[in-house]
Parts: structure tokens; C-alpha cells; sequence
């Protein structure tokens, strides 16, 4: 909802200091089995919609990385640790980026197969997970501990001041709407993938360590 509220839509000639489509307004009509919510914001001033859209990109930034670390939170409940933890100890909620990184030094040691279902999930998201996951690693560690300003006027868009590779800020990906439909739309893939994974391999073996 916030994507299509404020990002889909974004006034990017407004946020270049022009003001000449003020007053400025949304409205988003979703729609569930029988019901339907709206949103809408309405501002008359640059400076506020501005304000207004960096604080909706931190919160999605922050809310899309929550997702990611929960899906690795419920991975390590009920699969084969990754991260090593005590006994009777709930698992650490770590970053995919982390978790990722962990499960590639166990297939070198051969403790897992590169053939369990998880990393042949993460395997077939590679392009997603390679372009985005250390871009909204970094972009949460610099929001995490209070609103932080990271989108700045480039070319005519509203982007993100500071890429890691493989993007940069030529990429289209750079634009703050870019980056946030790219998130959106490979979610809506890869959570139901990671989830089938999960279930596929606990499905396949009738005991798994605790």
C-alpha cells in the first residue's frame, strides 16, 4: 500500500524544487473479497512532500528488511541451523545478507548440500538478492537508528544518494519508485519460493536437528 500511495505515483518534476503542480493530492482504493480501504494525502507545500517521501522510503526500506529477516528467523526455527546458537536458546534473528553468506561457508565445508531446496531457492533469486540485498542492508543500517534523509533530486528523478554494486546511480534501479517496484515485484516471488522450500525440506526428512 505505501508503494502505491507514495512511490508509484511519485511527483518527481515537484521534489526538483518546482512547485507548479501544488496543490498536490492522492488517493489508493485496495481491494479485498468484499471490502475495500482507502489512503490519501494530500500537501501543498514542497518541503512537506518531500519530508513525506523520504520518511515512507525509510519506513519501507525498514519493513521490507524486517520481512527478509523474518523469513531467515523462521528458516533457523525449523530448519538445520545456519547460525550456530545454544540449546534451548531462541535462534538469532540475522539479515539474509548474513544468513546467506553463513550457509555458503557450510556448503564449502560440505555440513550442507547445495541441492536441499533452500539453496536452490536462493540460487534461483540470485539476480534479486545480488542487486538489492546489500543496497536495503545498507540503506537499514543508516535508517535503524533514527529518520535519515538518503534520496537526493538526480536527472529529473528522485533517487537514492549512494548505490553498492552491481547498481550505481546510473542504474535504473537508482530512482527511488525503481528501486521500490523492483523490491515489491520480486517479493511477491521470492517469499512463497523461500516458504516452499522451507516446507519442501522438512516434507523430505523425517528428522531435522533442533
Amino acid at each position: 500500500m505505501s508503494y502505491y500511495l507514495y512511490f508509484d505515483g511519485i511527483d518527481d518534476s515537484l521534489l526538483a524544487a518546482s512547485s507548479a503542480d501544488l496543490q498536490l493530492v492522492r488517493e489508493c482504493i485496495f481491494l479485498r473479497d468484499t471490502g475495500q480501504l482507502k489512503q490519501y494525502f494530500e500537501v501543498d507545500n514542497r518541503e512537506m512532500y518531500q519530508d513525506l517521501i523520504d520518511y515512507q522510503f525509510q519506513e519501507f526500506i525498514l519493513f521490507s528488511a524486517t520481512i527478509l529477516e523474518s523469513l531467515v528467523y523462521l528458516s533457523e526455527t525449523l530448519l538445520k541451523k545456519v547460525a550456530i546458537h545454544l540449546s534451548k536458546k531462541h535462534p538469532p534473528s540475522i539479515p539474509m545478507q548474513n544468513f546467506i553468506d553463513l550457509l555458503e561457508f557450510l556448503h564449502k565445508l560440505e555440513y550442507r548440500d547445495r541441492n536441499d531446496p533452500l539453496p536452490i531457492c536462493l540460487q534461483t533469486h540470485d539476480d534479486f538478492l545480488g542487486k538489492y540485498l546489500v543496497n536495503i542492508n545498507i540503506l537499514r543500517n543508516g535508517y535503524i537508528h533514527g529518520y535519515r534523509t538518503k534520496l537526493a533530486n538526480k536527472g529529473g528523478e528522485y533517487s537514492i544518494l549512494e548505490l553498492e554494486a552491481p547498481l550505481s546511480d546510473r542504474s535504473p534501479e537508482a530512482s527511488a519508485k525503481e528501486f521500490a517496484k523492483g523490491i515489491i515485484d520480486n517479493l511477491k516471488i521470492f517469499i512463497p519460493d523461500f516458504l516452499k522450500a522451507i516446507t519442501d525440506t522438512i516434507n523430505a526428512k523425517a528428522s531435522l536437528p533442533a
